[in-house]
């Protein structure tokens, strides 16, 4: 089925997207599908995953899965994750650090004990900076919890051509997606779509 976009009177854009959808039981295994479609051409542009959202704790899995106005968010694998809080338990340390040999380098050494505050500053910032990394993992782990928990974790894939279908399902099948399935979405954005908009976890319960 091709996808398109039309306009709506409200100044919104309705389009169709058709994608293949999944559940995992851990993280593991959703991470190393997502390793497996990227090898057969499948972008990162491609997979997306639950938002973190309070308003969705305990909303079972499958009550998602083909929801429109389910939120989402990008997938981002371990080593982005990893990458980016790095940068920020090092990044203000590197700064302080770059600050201090520039002092050194533009007025000399006179300013050796300005710099070992300097250094001391930097050491406090990296403490900091592995406080918000903790707080991080356990939001992150937490969120993961709570989906397991409500039913697995969701992995949406963008498939506008059904030829690369049997791709996608082999890997999938391999490492032990359930509930796996393609359905075509209809999706609505405009100026009055904001987070949940629209959002009923129970489509039956709008009857």
């Amino acid at each position: 089925m091709s996808e398109g976009v039309r306009k709506l009177a409200n100044d919104s854009e309705a389009y169709v997207e058709r994608e293949i959808v999944a559940i995992f039981s851990d993280e593991a295994s959703l991470n190393n599908a997502v390793d497996d479609l990227m090898e057969i051409g499948v972008t990162r542009a491609d997979l997306s995953v639950l938002a973190r959202r309070d308003e969705l704790a305990g909303v079972p899995t499958e009550k998602l899965e083909d929801n429109a106005s389910t939120p989402r968010s990008a997938y981002a694998s371990p080593d982005a994750r990893t990458e980016g809080l790095a940068a920020v338990t090092g990044g203000p340390a590197l700064v302080a650090g770059l600050g201090g040999a520039w002092a050194v380098g533009a007025v000399g050494a006179a300013l050796v004990p300005a710099i070992a505050i300097t250094a001391g500053s930097a050491a406090a910032l990296g403490a900091v900076g592995l406080l918000f990394v903790r707080f991080f993992g356990r939001k992150h782990a937490a969120h993961i919890q709570d989906q397991i928990d409500a039913g697995g974790l969701l992995l949406w894939i963008h498939a506008p051509e059904p030829s690369g279908d049997t791709a996608i399902l082999d890997i999938l099948a391999k490492r032990g997606a359930r509930h796996v399935h393609v359905h075509v979405l209809t999706k609505h954005w405009g100026t009055d779509d904001v987070p949940l908009h629209g959002f009923n976890p129970d489509p039956l319960l709008g009857r």
